[in-house]
C-alpha cells in the first residue's frame, strides 16, 4: 500500500451536506473508515442515473484506498418497501424472487462498469431483529411511539430536525408526501413523524414484533443496517441528492437518539441527479438511459470515463455526443498505457515520484489536488489526458514510458492498491486505483459487439428473403404484386428499423434506418438483376419487375420510418423506439406496392 510519503502534502477535503462546508477528511479513529452508500431497491430496471451514483462513490473508496486507508464499504439492499411489494403484486411475482432477478442484473451492469463490490450488501429482510431493537431504543428514549399496530418516529422530540435538508417545516411535508410519506396513517401525532414499524397487508410479508405483526418502515431499514457494520459513529454516508429529505434526514433523527451519540456520520455526501432532455430520468416519463443498452454500443470505459468527467455534485443532462467524445478519450488512455508497457514491460506501476521528469510530475501533482478537492474529476480528467498526449509526441523514451506508466497509475494500476494484479492466464487485466478505468490487453473489436450484428442482420435480411424466394419458385408475372413482393418490401423497412435502433441519438437512428435500407435494396435489385437474363436485351423479366417493385416500396417504407425515428427517440426501449416507425413504414410500403403493381 502506497504510504504517506507518496502523496506528500495533499489532503483531501469533501463537501459536507450538513454543514455546507468544504471540510479536511479526519478519520473517527485508527480502524478502517466507514462508507455506507444507500444502495438499489431491485424492483425494476437500473438506469443511467443509478450509474452515476454507485460510479461516483466507488471512485471516493478507490481515491480512500489509494491514500492508504483501510475502507470498510457497505451499501444496502433495500428488498421489501412499499414499491418493491407494489411491483411484486402487479406481476404477480414473489417479492424476493423480483428483487433477486433485478439485484442480479444490476450487479452484472456495474461489473461491466468495473465498481468495487462493497464489503458488505446487506439485504433489509435479514436485518429485522437489528431494525426491532433500535426501535426498542426509541420507544424507551420517548422518541418514538405505539399506535394502533404502527410506530412512528415523534420529530417533535429531535430540535435538530431538517438540519441536514436546510428545509423549513412548510416545504417538508409536501416533499415528504412525494416521496412515501402518508400525512393520515392512523394514530400519527403529527403529519411528518415518519414510520419505523408497520402492519403488513394480507399479501405482503410480515414478521412478529412486540407491536404486532408487521414489516419495518423504509428509513429504519438504513440506520440499521449502517450500524451493524459500521458501529454507532462512522465517517461518510452517501447516496443520490433526492435521498436528503426525508430518507437521510429520518436517518440521522433515529440513530442519534437511539445511540446518544452526535454525529452519527462525520461526513454527508450526495451524488447529483441525472436527465435527459431537460426532465429528470424516470420510468413514467418513458426518457430512461438503460446501463444494458448503452453497454450494446460503448465500453465500460467509455461509460465510466462519460461518469467522471462530471462532479459527482453535479446536475448532468445526458448527451450522447458527450457519450462519443468520452469513448475516443478512454481509448486514449488505453493506449498511453499499452505504450509504457511497450517501452518498459518491467518498470513499477508505482514509480518513485522524486525521480520523475518534471512535466510528468506536474501533471501528477494537479491531478493529486484535483481529486484531493472533493473529488474533482472533471479537473483531474485533462491531467491524465496530458499524459497520455506526451505518449505521442517526439518526446524521449524515458519521458514516453514515465508518462505512460502514470496514466497506468492513476487510472489503472492494481485490483486494489498493494493487492496483486488480477490475472486472467496469460494476460493480465488491471481494474482503477483512482478513477476505475479497466484497460483491457487490446481495444474491443467491433464485430464482437451485439448490435453490430444486428445491424448487419437488418442489412442482408430482404435480400437473404429474396434469394429464398427466387431459390423456392420465381415470380412469374409483372401484371400483380406477388406475395414475395410484400415480403421482400416489408423486409427492407424491417432491416432499416432495425439498423436504425442501433443508434441512440435520433438523427443517427434516421440516416441508418434508410442507409441501412438503401444498401439492402441495391442487394436486392443487383441479384435481381444477375438472376433474370432477359434484361440482357432490355426486357424486363417477372423476377426484375418484381424485385424493383419491391425495393422501390421498400425504400419508400424505410424514409417514412426514418422520418418518424426521431419522434420516437424518448421510448424506454430500442424496440420501442422502432415498433411504431417499423408498423408505419411496412404500412406505407404495402400502399406503395399496390400502386405500382395494380391489378
Amino acid at each position: 500500500m502506497p504510504g504517506p510519503p507518496r502523496i506528500g502534502s495533499v489532503t483531501l477535503r469533501l463537501l459536507d451536506s450538513r454543514t455546507g462546508q468544504k471540510v479536511p477528511f479526519e478519520p473517527i479513529g485508527d480502524g478502517p473508515v466507514g462508507l455506507y452508500v444507500c444502495g438499489v431497491t431491485p424492483y425494476d430496471t437500473g438506469h443511467l442515473g443509478h450509474a452515476f451514483t454507485y460510479v461516483s462513490f466507488d471512485v471516493l473508496h478507490r481515491y480512500l484506498e489509494y491514500l492508504g486507508y483501510q475502507v470498510t464499504y457497505v451499501q444496502n439492499l433495500t428488498d421489501v418497501d412499499d414499491d418493491m411489494l407494489r411491483r411484486a403484486r402487479e406481476l404477480g411475482e414473489d417479492y424476493l424472487q423480483l428483487g433477486n432477478r433485478h439485484l442480479t442484473t444490476f450487479l452484472a451492469e456495474m461489473a461491466a462498469l468495473n465498481w468495487l463490490p462493497p464489503d458488505r450488501l446487506p439485504r433489509a429482510t435479514q436485518h429485522i431483529p437489528q431494525m426491532q431493537e433500535l426501535i426498542r431504543s426509541l420507544l424507551a428514549n420517548g422518541n418514538a411511539y405505539a399506535a394502533d399496530g404502527h410506530v412512528y418516529y415523534s420529530i417533535a422530540s429531535r430540535p435538530q430536525f431538517g438540519e441536514l435538508s436546510h428545509l423549513p417545516r412548510e416545504a417538508m411535508l409536501p416533499i415528504a408526501n412525494e416521496r412515501g410519506n402518508l400525512p393520515e396513517m392512523p394514530g400519527k401525532r403529527d403529519p411528518l413523524d415518519f414510520v419505523l414499524w408497520q402492519p403488513s397487508a394480507p399479501d405482503e410479508p410480515s414478521w412478529e414484533s412486540p407491536w404486532g405483526p408487521g414489516r419495518p418502515g423504509w428509513h429504519v431499514e438504513c440506520s440499521a443496517m449502517s450500524t451493524a457494520y459500521l458501529g454507532a459513529q462512522f465517517e461518510i454516508h452517501g447516496g443520490g441528492q433526492d435521498l436528503i429529505f426525508p430518507h437521510h434526514e429520518a436517518e440521522i433523527a433515529q440513530s442519534e437518539a437511539a445511540s446518544g451519540l452526535r454525529p452519527w456520520v462525520r461526513y454527508w455526501l450526495h451524488a447529483g441527479m441525472l436527465s435527459y432532455h431537460g426532465e429528470k430520468m424516470s420510468k413514467s416519463l418513458g426518457n430512461l438511459v438503460l446501463v444494458r443498452d448503452l453497454l450494446a454500443t460503448y465500453s465500460g470505459d467509455a461509460i465510466r470515463h462519460y461518469v467522471v468527467s462530471h462532479h459527482y455534485r453535479e446536475a448532468v443532462d445526458f448527451e450522447e455526443t458527450d457519450l462519443e467524445a468520452s469513448a475516443t478519450q478512454a481509448a486514449l488512455l488505453r493506449r498511453a498505457c499499452r505504450v509504457a508497457e511497450e517501452f518498459e514491460p518491467l518498470a513499477p506501476a508505482l514509480a518513485d515520484p522524486s525521480t520523475l521528469d518534471p512535466t510528468v510530475a506536474e501533471h501528477r501533482t494537479r491531478f493529486l489536488a484535483a481529486m484531493d478537492d472533493d473529488l474533482n474529476t472533471p479537473a483531474a480528467l485533462p491531467e491524465l489526458h496530458a499524459l497520455a498526449a506526451l505518449c505521442r509526441r517526439e518526446v524521449p523514451r524515458e519521458v514516453m514510458a514515465q508518462a505512460g506508466w502514470m496514466v497506468r497509475e492513476l487510472v489503472s494500476a492494481e485490483t486494489r492498491p498493494g493487492g496483486p494484479t488480477a490475472d486472467d492466464g496469460d494476460e493480465l487485466v488491471p481494474v482503477s486505483v483512482r478513477l476505475g478505468t479497466v484497460v483491457p490487453p487490446e481495444d474491443p473489436e467491433d464485430w464482437r459487439r451485439p448490435l453490430t450484428w444486428i445491424a448487419a442482420a437488418g442489412m442482408l435480411l430482404a435480400p437473404a428473403l429474396l434469394i429464398g424466394w427466387f431459390a423456392i419458385g420465381r415470380p412469374v408475372t409483372v401484371a400483380r404484386p406477388e406475395p414475395g413482393t410484400w415480403i421482400i418490401a416489408g423486409a427492407l423497412v424491417l432491416g432499416g428499423v432495425l439498423t436504425g435502433t442501433t443508434q441512440l441519438r435520433p438523427m443517427w437512428a434516421a440516416a441508418a434506418t434508410l442507409g441501412s435500407a438503401l444498401f439492402a435494396a441495391l442487394l436486392v435489385v443487383l441479384y435481381a438483376v444477375a438472376a433474370s437474363p432477359d434484361v440482357r436485351t432490355g426486357g424486363f423479366s417477372p423476377p426484375l419487375a418484381q424485385a424493383l417493385t419491391a425495393a422501390a416500396a421498400g425504400l419508400g417504407g424505410a424514409l417514412a420510418s426514418a422520418t418518424l425515428m426521431p419522434a420516437f427517440s424518448r421510448m424506454p426501449s430500442r424496440a420501442r423506439r422502432g415498433l411504431a416507425p417499423a408498423a408505419i413504414g411496412m404500412a406505407v410500403s404495402a400502399i406503395i406496392v399496390r400502386l405500382l403493381l395494380s391489378a
